[in-house]
């Protein structure tokens, strides 16, 4: 459109760099694997994946038709964190605690589980508030399950 905006200098200053860019949407900072990708999980973080898939394999096994819907929304916000995990997306503090938190569910030990899951919660809300409460339900869900048999 218009030529040169001479006399308002601050308005060209906060133009991108690249004026004649189509309007697509911005590409994030750091390019990101596809959704669902879970190859390039470091090999340090993999036992997170690995714990809660089979928790949630569990839980769905012995799911009543009621509890499916929630089971899915589960996998839905596990999905936000394995892809955070492949991407390199969480930070060091979040995965050493979902580490032990993985190891707690992996010995059926659901107290301490629900305990680092409350720590994470309110220390950490703004990085885990998007996939919590799906580990949350299988914390939860499994107990149930371990009580009962």
């Amino acid at each position: 459109m218009g030529g040169m905006a001479s006399g308002m200098p601050q308005v060209l200053q906060q133009r991108p760099l690249t004026p004649a860019a189509p309007p697509t949407p911005p590409e994030p900072v750091k390019s990101r694997h596809p959704l669902g990708d879970r190859t390039h999980i470091p090999a340090g973080q993999k036992l997170i994946f690995t714990v809660l898939a089979s928790e949630l394999a569990l839980a769905r096994q012995y799911a009543t038709p009621a509890a499916k819907r929630p089971l899915d929304d589960a996998e839905k916000k596990l999905n936000v964190l394995f892809d955070m995990l492949n991407n390199e997306e969480v930070s060091g503090p979040v995965v050493e605690q979902m580490l032990l938190l993985s190891q707690a569910l992996q010995a059926k030990n659901y107290n301490s589980a629900y305990q680092i899951h409350l720590e994470l919660h309110s220390t950490r809300t703004d990085e885990v508030s998007s996939w919590m409460t799906g580990v949350k339900r299988l914390i939860v869900d499994n107990a149930k399950l371990q009580q009962q048999q």
